[in-house]
């Protein structure tokens, strides 16, 4: 991934998101954000262990972000060829 000036595997070794709280007991789970059904489903299981009071959880939406962050971002790094494989 890639924040707004910073690549995620120039500062995280570990660039999964649902699977860093894991080392403090906090479970978490990857959906495939362009898939409604499996976004329905993790959101689900996700919400449903929080009310349950088990505690926190993470829920990250894999997708793909097509435009900058900002007018001041313009994704000049990131090709065609990378849209074009999440397209």
């Amino acid at each position: 991934g890639r924040a707004i000036n910073t690549y995620t595997g120039d500062v995280a070794t570990n660039g999964s998101v649902f699977d860093q709280g894991k080392h403090y007991g906090v479970p978490g789970l990857q959906v495939d954000g362009y898939d409604a059904a499996d976004v329905a489903k993790g959101g689900k299981a996700v919400i449903d262990y929080v009310r349950s009071g088990k505690g926190p959880a993470i829920l990250q939406v894999h997708t793909y972000r097509f435009n900058g962050h900002s007018p001041a971002d313009p994704e000049h790094e990131r090709g065609r060829k990378d849209e074009k494989a999440w397209a």
